[in-house]
């Protein structure tokens, strides 16, 4: 298993709640998207968030206001949504992975 997943603007689909409901072994995961997606709106994303959240799975989710589906590093795309990679570094530090 791996120490943890970033899950930065991806599809979610109803087979992630059917793995996650039969699985024992989930990785922390840190959940971004943007408010503007229309490929994985932001609701899906919060579900995606309670669901591990009720298998007790350390989980951070941010949905930025701005960006839409593949935001890059989101530079030009919004002032908060490009702050996304310190908010994984910082969560990466809270979860004792990396030292900042």
């Amino acid at each position: 298993m791996p120490d943890f997943a970033g899950f930065i603007y991806g599809s979610v689909w109803d087979v992630f709640f059917e793995k996650i409901d039969s699985n024992t072994e989930i990785p922390p995961m840190f959940l971004v998207n943007g408010g503007e997606d229309t490929g994985t709106p932001p609701a899906k994303c919060i579900t995606l968030y309670s669901a591990l959240l009720e298998k007790n799975v350390p989980t951070e989710l941010h949905i930025y206001a701005k960006g839409e589906h593949s935001f890059d590093s989101g530079i030009k795309r919004g002032v908060s949504v490009a702050t996304w990679r310190d908010s994984f570094v910082h969560w990466l530090t809270d979860i004792k992975i990396v030292a900042y």
